[in-house]
């Protein structure tokens, strides 16, 4: 992904994050997004003040209402990608998966599904919308990703 993309992409703290670069925090956004949809914002909340000051990459990718399916998880690697190559970091830099409601349920299902699995060194779901015995039975092979999608929401 070009660098201009991952502004358009998503919300940051790029530009103001203290280098060196430390790690990456991704967070995956809920219904009613504040973030989304806004264009080359910088992002600067309480709960991301830390990435500031101690050297982390905050990315909230704008998935639009994909809370993770397929293509939400192959932008958000792409953005990942974007960041480790623009600060020329480490393949093994450490990687933050959270999010809120919603967003709690990507902070769990991404790290499923990304190529930088191994990098991710904690997730904070904060109260995800999801029904973990399911998620388990998906990720398990016994359901496929349309019938977890569908029944989480479901009960959402």
């Amino acid at each position: 992904m070009p660098w201009a993309d991952v502004f358009r992409k998503s919300a940051s703290n790029i530009g103001l994050v203290k280098e060196p670069v430390k790690g990456i925090v991704v967070e995956h956004h809920g219904c009613g997004c504040s973030k989304c949809g806004r264009e080359k914002e910088t992002v600067v909340t309480n709960f991301v003040r830390f990435a500031l000051e101690d050297g982390w990459v905050f990315i909230h990718p704008r998935t639009g209402s994909n809370w993770m399916n397929e293509s939400a998880a192959e932008l958000t690697d792409e953005l990942v990608d974007a960041v480790i190559e623009h600060y020329g970091l480490s393949e093994d830099v450490p990687i933050l998966s959270t999010g809120y409601s919603m967003g709690g349920m990507g902070a769990l299902v991404w790290p499923v599904f990304s190529k930088h699995q191994a990098n991710v060194r904690a997730i904070f779901a904060n109260c995800p919308v999801t029904d973990l015995a399911e998620m388990h039975r998906y990720v398990s092979g016994t359901n496929d990703w349309s019938t977890y999608i569908r029944t989480t929401i479901e009960r959402a």
